[in-house]
Order: structure tokens, then C-alpha cells, then sequence
């Protein structure tokens, strides 16, 4: 059963059709890399998959469960997590505080001040868990505002890790970042655990090529080529869509 499956999702603003008829299927554990030129529509594409936008007509199903009609919280609790291309951070508390509000919520807990402290340590361990996992366990007491930017995204992500997530979309997650910045990055991303099925938009090819396997190609809310990136990059209507027949496609 797929971990995530598109089936003719269409999206219109007007008469601008942003997302039309796109079907596909992503296994479990599957890394898999969206791509497409400027407004091919793959952030409306994840808003679509992630209840920010609820489509036109056809169906989203997250494990073989129809989610399409679902609010974000909602598909958080169905194992749905993202990221966005802009840090949504609580910039005034510190990184431990900012997982663990986001492991919190995952656990349904609200602080209460007569409960003994003992009853939140499995929140505190899972907190230290995901730090380990996004390497800031050594900045856990630094305000979010005091970190470098690729390390707020470090942070982004453990945010999303923290809601326990099946099925995670990353939306550009090296946008922005130093060359050591990117390449600390897809060292976190390869380590992630197997378990966790990866939906991944992003412009770096070289990125694209360490992450993924295999590569979704949209334009103009179309999904014209699903495959290997050297199959992809042979594709001509991929070749079109970027740079003109004949030329190879350098940067997504």
C-alpha cells in the first residue's frame, strides 16, 4: 500500500489551472524529489497534499485513507509532516522549547502545574531523540533567534520530526544555505530512518541526485516525467520545459 498517492488532482485559481490531473504514488520509505521551473505549481502541489488547499476534484490518500478533504492539523495526525520554505519558528524560546511543544502537541499534553515532573520525562526524552536526529542537541538552550540560518532549519525540521510523521514533505530545504550548510543538511536527511517516506522539492540537482532515487517532474501543473534523474534528464519534454530540446537540465 503507498505511504502517499495523488489520483487526478486538480487545482484551478480562476482560469489559471494550477495543478491538473496529477496522479502518483510514493511507497514507504521512498525518497522521491519533486521538480519543475518557477510556477510549475509545486508548492501548491504540497498545499494540496498538506490540507493547506483543498483541491477542485480529485482524491489524496495518505496509507490507503482518503485525507483529501483534511485540515493540516488533521493530516498531522494522521502521520503527515512538512516543512515550509520560510522558518516558522518560536524565535524568542529556546531549541529544546520549540521541540518539545511540537512533541507536545504530537502527545495530546498540556502542562499542568500540580501534575509531578516524572509524567513529562517520556516528552523530555522524545525532545532529546529528535535533537540527536537534527544534530542540535548541543544548542538545545540557545534562543531560536540566536541560531545561525542553517541552523533554524536544522530546528524546522525537528519541529516536523517532533509530530512523529509517516510521510514528510520538505519544501526547499537547503534553500538559502552555504555550500557546508547544504552538504550538513543531506548528511541529516540521509540518516533519517528508513521508515519515514520522503516527498522533496528542490532546485539544487546536485541535492536532488544525493537525496533521491527518483524524480517527479511538473510544469504548468502537469506531471511530465516520472524516473530515475538520468532518465529524466533525457526526457524531452523535460529538456523543453527547461532549456530547449537538446540541452541538459543543469539546475531544476
Amino acid at each position: 500500500m503507498p505511504a502517499l498517492e495523488l489520483e487526478s488532482v486538480c487545482k484551478r485559481f480562476g482560469a489559471l489551472s494550477a495543478i491538473d490531473g496529477v496522479s502518483f504514488a510514493v511507497e514507504p520509505g521512498e525518497r522521491v524529489a519533486l521538480v519543475g521551473p518557477n510556477g510549475a505549481g509545486k508548492t501548491t502541489l504540497f498545499n494540496l497534499i498538506s490540507g493547506e488547499l483543498p483541491p477542485d476534484s480529485g482524491t489524496v490518500r495518505l496509507g490507503g485513507r482518503d485525507v483529501t478533504r483534511h485540515t493540516p492539523e488533521k493530516m498531522a495526525r494522521e502521520g503527515l509532516g512538512r516543512t515550509f520554505q520560510r522558518n516558522s519558528l518560536f524565535m524568542e524560546s529556546t531549541v529544546y522549547e520549540n521541540v518539545r511543544l511540537a512533541v507536545q502537541a504530537r502527545a495530546g499534553v498540556s502542562f499542568q502545574m500540580l501534575r509531578p515532573i516524572t509524567a513529562y520525562s517520556r516528552l523530555g526524552e522524545e525532545t532529546e531523540r529528535v535533537l540527536e536526529l537534527v544534530r542540535l542537541s548541543g544548542r538545545a538552550g540557545v534562543r531560536a533567534s540566536e541560531l545561525s540560518y542553517g541552523e533554524q532549519r536544522q530546528l524546522e525540521l525537528g519541529i516536523a520530526l517532533a509530530t512523529g510523521p509517516r510521510v514528510l514533505l520538505l519544501d526547499e530545504p537547503t534553500a538559502g544555505m552555504s555550500a557546508q550548510e547544504t552538504g550538513e543538511m543531506v548528511a541529516m536527511l540521509k540518516e533519517l530512518p528508513g521508515e519515514i517516506t520522503l516527498l522533496i522539492v528542490e532546485h539544487d540537482m546536485d541535492v536532488v541526485g544525493a537525496l533521491a532515487r527518483r524524480i517527479l517532474v511538473l510544469n504548468f501543473g502537469r506531471l511530465i516525467a516520472d524516473g530515475p534523474l538520468e532518465e529524466v534528464r533525457r526526457n524531452e519534454e523535460v529538456l523543453a520545459a527547461y532549456l530547449g530540446v537538446g540541452e541538459e537540465v543543469r539546475d531544476a
